[in-house]
C-alpha cells in the first residue's frame, strides 16, 4: 500500500456515454469517474465494478482528514483503492494507492499484439487471403494494420468476412451486449504465433506441454466462504486471519510470510518490460522469497545440469502465495532429484499479473534452449487456445478437476494456491510427463527463437524511456509545471525517509540558486515510512513558499524500474549503474519543466548514492544541465542522516530526533508513535514553536 493525493484536475470526470467509459477502464483500470456539477459540487462516481451493476458511489472523507486517519481508512478497506476528497460537498481531489495503476491487462495484451504484428506480416498476409477484412480502430492503428495486411475501415452496412475491433476489448464488449460478432488482435495472432513457435521448438528437440489450470467456473462442491472470497479482492481475503490460517494449514512458514505480506503480497511480485516480454523484478525477503535476474528462485537445483525445464504461466506457476521451496516448479525439481534425474534443472518464469498468453509465448521465444529440454506452460486455456494447441499436436494436460473434493486450497481464485494444491498439480503433471522427463540429453549449445530466426524481438534496456508507465507520468508532469515567469529552474530528488533538517538545508540552498525548484519525492516506500507520511513532513516545511514544488517520483524515477540498486543495497557492492535513472531525468523530464540545475547531496558513506553523485557529474552537462553536489548539514560534528532518524525512532529516543528535524518532522513521528507519556508531553511544550529546532536557512 502506497497511498498518495491528487488534485482534482487530473481526475476523470462527466463521461456519460457507457461505451466511453468503458474505454476509459482498458486504459485507466482502477480509476473513478467523478460526476460534477459547474459550481464544483459533486453527485458521486463510478468506476469498473460500479459500471457492471450500474451503481454510482459517494463513499469519501473531509479534506480535513488527517492523513495518518487516511493511511488507517484504506487499511480497513483493503480493495478499495480510490478515496475521494471533499471539502463542503465540493470535489478537491482524491488519494489513491500508486500501486494500482494503468490500463487493464487486456489492454495490454492487445498493445503487445499490436506491437509484434510485423514480425508476422507474412503469416498474416496468408490468413487474410480472400478475406474481405472490417477494422474498428483509431486512424492510427488502422494505418498500422494496411501496412500488414489488406483491410478497410468498418461500416455497418457492409458485409466483411471478418471485423476486428482494436478499440473495445472482448472482455469489456460484453458489457455492452453487442451482437455482432467480432475478433481482437490477439485471436488472430495467437495461433500464428503458437504454430511458428512450436516449428522452432521441434526443429531443436524441445518439447511444449500444455497444463490447463482450473477457472473459477469449474469449481465445484465449494463453501459458502469459498464462494464468497471468489467476489472478494486479494486484499480483503489476506485480512481474514481465519481463512488465511485455514487456507496455509501445517504450512508455517507461508502463513508468516502472508502475514507480513497481507498488504503488500502483489507489491512483491512487480514486473517490467525487458523489451521483449514482461519480467520480474528483482527482490529478497530472506527465504521466503527470492527473485533472482527476473524469474522466481526454484529450490534444490542440482550444481550440474545438462538439461533444463522451463515453466510458463502466472500466480499459480510462480506461487505468489508460498514460500519459494514450496512453489510447483520447486516441488517438481525434488520430484526429479527423488527419481534420480539429478542433471536436469527447472526453472520458474511465472509471473503474477494474470492470464497473458502472448507474454507468456514471448518468454518462451526470448528463452535460449537446447535439445531435450521441455516448456511446461501452465494457465487456464479457453476452447479457442485449446483448439490451436490440438492443432499443433501439443500434449495437453488437464488439472480442472482434480481439486474438486479439496476445500481451502485457494485465495480469491484458483491460481492462488496454497503448498498442499501446488504439490497435487506438481504430482499430476510428473505423473503425465515422466516419459519426457527420463529422456537422457547431452548438453549442447543453446539458443532462442528470437535469435535463431531475427525475428525484430530484441532486449531494450531502455525500454522504460518509451514505456506507458513514462507516458503517464509526463502527463502527470505537465499538470503541474509551474506557470511560468521564472527564469532559472532547478531539481533535486530526495527519498526523505524522513524528512531531515539536512532535506531542508539542501533545498534552501538551492533556492539560493534558482527562481523555482521542483522537489521530486521518490515514491517506492521499501522501509521506513510510507509516502504519504514523507511527503507531509517536507511539504509543511515549505507550505508558503510559491518557488517550490513537491512531486511524486512516480514508478519511473528513482524506482525499482530505473535504479533498483538504490532499494537494494545488499546486491549492490559491485554493480551500481544510475544511468538508466540519469536518462529518464535528462531525456524526458528536465526538458519538459525546463529544468536546467539538478541538485545533490554530497555522500561520505554510502556507495550506491556516491556513484549516483559521480555518474551525474559526468552525464548531465551532455544535456545541458548544471550539476550541484551540496556538502551535508552536520550537527554535533556528524552529518545529519535519516537512517539515524529512523534508529532514535525505533529506539524511541525522541528528544535526540528533535535536533535532527524540522518541526513538521518531529511532530508527525509523535503522532506515527502512538506513545503518550509525561516525557512525550514535556518534549512538545519545549519544542511546540518551531523556531526551538536547529535552523537550516541559508
Amino acid at each position: 500500500m502506497n497511498i498518495l493525493f491528487r488534485d482534482k484536475k487530473t481526475l476523470a470526470k462527466n463521461i456519460q456515454d457507457k461505451r466511453k467509459r468503458l474505454e476509459f477502464y482498458q486504459t485507466n483500470y482502477y480509476d473513478n469517474i467523478y460526476f460534477v456539477n459547474q459550481d464544483g459540487s459533486w453527485n458521486g462516481y463510478i468506476n469498473l465494478e460500479g459500471d457492471k451493476k450500474d451503481q454510482v458511489l459517494k463513499i469519501c472523507v473531509q479534506s480535513t482528514l488527517s492523513t495518518i486517519k487516511v493511511r488507517d481508512w484504506f487499511r480497513r478497506n483493503p480493495g478499495i483503492v480510490r478515496l475521494p476528497v471533499v471539502d463542503n460537498n465540493v470535489l478537491i481531489g482524491e488519494y489513491y494507492n500508486s500501486l494500482y495503476y494503468g490500463k487493464c491487462l487486456f489492454q495490454k495484451i492487445e498493445d503487445k499484439a499490436l506491437s509484434i504484428i510485423s514480425s508476422y506480416k507474412q503469416e498474416l498476409q496468408e490468413w487474410a487471403k480472400q478475406k474481405n477484412i472490417g477494422i474498428i480502430a483509431k486512424d492510427s492503428t488502422l494505418n498500422l494494420l494496411k501496412d500488414v495486411f489488406p483491410c478497410h475501415p468498418f461500416i455497418p452496412q457492409e458485409k466483411f468476412d471478418v471485423i476486428i475491433d482494436c478499440e473495445l476489448v472482448p472482455q469489456f464488449k460484453k458489457m455492452l451486449n453487442i451482437r455482432m460478432e467480432s475478433v481482437s488482435l490477439s485471436e488472430i495472432l495467437y495461433p500464428i504465433v503458437v504454430h511458428s513457435l512450436v516449428t522452432f521448438l521441434r526443429s531443436h528437440d524441445v518439447t511444449l506441454i500444455a497444463v490447463n489450470g482450473p477457472k473459477k467456473s469449474e469449481l465445484p462442491n465449494l463453501t459458502d466462504k469459498e464462494k464468497d472470497n471468489l467476489n472478494r479482492t486479494l486484499e480483503a481475503v489476506l485480512c481474514d486471519a481465519q481463512y488465511v490460517k485455514s487456507f496455509c494449514g501445517r504450512d508455517r512458514h507461508s502463513l508468516h510470510f502472508l502475514q507480513k505480506h497481507k498488504y503488500n503480497l502483489n507489491r512483491i511480485s512487480r514486473i517490467v518490460n525487458n523489451g521483449i516480454h514482461n519480467t520480474l523484478i528483482d527482490f529478497s525477503d530472506g527465504d521466503n522469497c527470492n527473485f533472482i535476474d527476473g524469474k522466481r528462485l526454484t529450490t534444490d537445483n542440482p550444481r550440474r545440469n545438462n538439461r533444463s525445464i522451463h515453466f510458463y504461466g502466472a500466480c499459480a506457476v510462480q506461487g505468489l502465495c508460498v514460500v519459494d521451496c514450496l512453489t510447483i516448479p520447486s516441488i517438481f525439481q525434488r520430484l526429479l532429484n527423488e527419481n534420480g534425474l539429478l542433471q536436469t534443472n527447472v526453472v520458474n518464469h511465472g509471473l503474477a499479473y494474470g492470464k497473458d498468453i502472448i507474454n507468456d509465448l514471448l518468454s518462451m521465444m526470448a528463452t535460449p534452449i537446447g535439445c531435450g529440454d521441455l516448456l511446461i506452460w501452465l494457465t487456464s486455456f479457453n476452447k479457442l487456445e485449446q483448439k490451436a494447441l490440438i492443432e499443433n499436436d501439443i500434449q495437453i494436460i488437464n488439472l480442472c478437476e482434480i481439486m474438486n473434493k479439496k476445500n481451502y486450497w485457494f485465495l480469491d481464485n484458483p491460481c492462488h494456491c496454497n503448498a498442499e494444491a501446488n504439490e497435487i498439480f506438481a504430482k499430476n503433471i510428473y505423473k503425465h510427463i515422466k516419459k519426457e522427463c527420463d529422456i537422457s540429453s547431452q548438453q549442447g549449445e543453446k539458443c532462442s527463437y528470437c535469435d535463431s530466426l531475427g525475428k525484430p524481438l530484441s532486449y531494450n534496456p531502455d525500454a522504460i524511456l518509451d514505456s506507458d508507465e513514462m507516458q503517464q507520468y509526463i502527463s502527470y508532469l505537465s499538470t503541474n509545471k509551474f506557470d511560468g515567469g521564472k527564469s532559472s529552474i532547478g531539481g533535486v530528488v530526495m527519498h526523505a525517509n524522513p524528512c531531515t533538517n539536512g532535506h531542508i538545508y539542501l533545498i534552501n540552498y538551492a533556492l539560493t540558486i534558482v527562481d523555482g525548484l521542483y522537489v521530486f519525492i521518490v515514491e517506492e516506500s521499501k522501509s521506513g515510512f510510507s509516502y504519504l507520511d514523507r511527503e507531509y513532513m517536507l511539504r509543511e516545511n515549505f507550505k508558503n513558499d510559491s518557488r517550490v514544488k513537491f512531486i511524486s517520483g512516480g514508478n519511473v524515477l528513482t524506482s525499482e524500474l530505473s535504479f533498483p540498486e538504490y532499494f537494494n543495497r545488499a546486491k549492490s557492492k559491485t554493480k551500481v549503474s544510475p544511468i538508466l535513472n540519469h536518462k529518464v531525468f535528462a531525456i524526458k523530464i528536465a526538458p519538459l519543466l525546463n529544468i536546467s540545475k539538478r541538485f545533490f547531496g554530497a555522500e561520505p558513506e554510502d556507495i550506491v548514492t556516491q556513484r549516483l553523485n559521480i555518474t551525474a557529474k559526468e552525464f548531465f552537462p551532455k544535456y545541458g544541465i548544471e550539476v550541484y553536489e551540496v556538502e551535508r548539514l552536520k550537527c554535533c560534528g556528524k552529518y545529519v542522516s535519516a537512517k539515524d532518524v529512523r534508529n532514535l525512532y525505533r529506539q524511541k529516543k525522541y528528544e535526540q530526533i528533535a535536533t535532527l528535524t524540522p518541526f513538521s518532522t518531529y511532530m508527525r513521528l509523535l503522532e506515527l508513535s502512538n506513545d503518550s507519556c509525561e516525557d512525550l508531553l514535556r518534549l512538545h511544550r519545549d519544542y511546540k514553536h518551531e523556531d526551538n529546532f536547529l535552523s537550516t536557512k541559508m
